[in-house]
């Protein structure tokens, strides 16, 4: 008995050896190998810990899916520093159930549902737009951000509107195009309709901000004259977005766009991790957010001029050749969360590391950082690999030996 309580006490004291490593390197940052001393099981127990820099730091850049997300965007600003902004959204209405059917002179709304947490741009300015038809077949799951849709935009728009503060607003569309969906429904004529039909286009006629849509909570609502009111959901959902005269970045920053216009690829060099400790007990990377420039780049717009806030990013490590099919398709090997701390993300890469220092990467390998990409629009700019040495992307490699 006296034996096995001897040794929960030994596995008590390395675990408090541990804990406290890793919350020295939180605290302070170490940025050269450190240990921390303690006896386990007659032996020297000791924790160390190791802050490295990160190599190969590059930009890249895809033309990425923009459809079938949460969220589709639409809406226009000029952003001081990351440029002029636009975006178009592309929507199409399912047909109604066969329990469901639009009257003569029936009324259709397109609901749409907002969410102010994600607007960029001035919250409470108002922003415009036309409704247009669009004019060529398209596919939400093949759409790209960067794509470009053809508009029957030759006449008058079929409804314009404006966003205020609202989270939710009703569009009234014309009755000519009512009458065009009418046929569809009547016939039942689902084929004819995927093939024929190819929806609407929320198009900004100002520069305000860039509202984010809500796919499943937005819908067309038919009012009947007679018979009860109801509502379809959308079948295909998408964004048309283009970003001109961005302005370039001090050096030591780079941008993330959540649209993958922009996001980074890095290598470790696995050589300056320690070979001969390779009980690692945590890896985290470290990428800091440039808060300072972010702030200072909008603080001469109005204060209710924001842009959304990005809690969280992905990391991959993933052959680049093959982008951004295995960022869509693929399961990023670590999520990292923003900690206001200290002002960067952080990633729990332990087992990548661990697999690394076991078994090797395959050459062809890079990891890359994303921003969650949700529909909306976001940006996040970072501190690369050319920044002062306290706000570099950092890995830190905690291991404990045995003496």
């Amino acid at each position: 008995m006296h034996k096995f309580i001897n040794n929960i006490s030994q596995n008590v004291l390395a675990n408090f050896i541990l804990i406290t490593g890793i919350s020295l390197t939180i605290l302070f940052g170490c940025e050269s190998s450190s240990t921390v001393g303690g006896d386990i099981g007659g032996g020297q127990a000791e924790v160390a810990i190791d802050t490295m820099s990160i190599s190969n730091f590059n930009e890249r850049s895809v033309n990425y899916f923009s459809g079938k997300f949460s969220f589709f965007a639409a809406g226009e600003y000029q952003d001081p520093l990351l440029g002029d902004i636009s975006a178009t959204g592309l929507l199409k209405p399912s047909l109604p159930l066969p329990d469901d059917s639009l009257e003569q002179n029936a009324n259709m709304l397109m609901r749409i549902i907002l969410d102010g947490e994600q607007i960029y741009g001035d919250s409470a300015a108002a922003q415009s737009f036309d409704v247009y038809e669009i004019d060529e077949l398209w596919r939400a799951n093949n759409f790209n951000f960067q794509d470009d849709i053809a508009l029957d935009d030759g006449g008058s728009p079929i409804a314009s509107f404006t966003v205020e503060e609202e989270d939710s607003v009703d569009v009234s569309l014309s009755s000519s195009w009512v009458s065009e969906y009418k046929s569809f429904a009547d016939n039942n004529a689902d084929s004819l309709y995927r093939r024929d039909a190819f929806g609407l286009a929320i198009v900004p006629t100002n520069s305000k901000k860039v509202v984010p849509l809500n796919a499943s909570s937005t819908r067309f609502v038919v009012e009947n004259p007679k018979a009860d009111t109801f509502s379809v959901p959308i079948n295909q959902w998408a964004t048309s977005f283009k970003r001109n005269n961005a302005s370039s970045l001090p050096a030591g920053s780079s941008v993330l766009h959540s649209t993958n216009e922009q996001f980074m690829e890095f290598d470790v060099d696995w050589s300056s991790i320690n070979q001969a400790t390779q009980n690692v007990s945590r890896a985290e990377l470290v990428i800091y957010r440039n808060n300072g420039l972010m702030e200072s780049s909008i603080s001469s717009e109005p204060s209710t001029v924001q842009r959304p806030s990005v809690p969280t990013a992905r990391l991959y490590l993933i052959n680049p050749d093959d982008l951004p099919v295995n960022i869509t398709s693929g399961s990023p090997i670590a999520q990292g969360t923003y900690s206001t701390d200290d002002g960067g993300y952080h990633f729990n890469i332990t087992s990548a590391i661990l697999q690394g220092l076991d078994r090797g990467i395959d050459g062809n390998r890079k990891f890359v950082i994303t921003l969650n990409a949700n529909g909306g629009i976001r940006s996040s700019i970072i501190f690369n690999n050319q920044a002062t040495p306290s706000k570099r992307p950092k890995l830190i490699i905690t291991s404990l030996t045995n003496n």
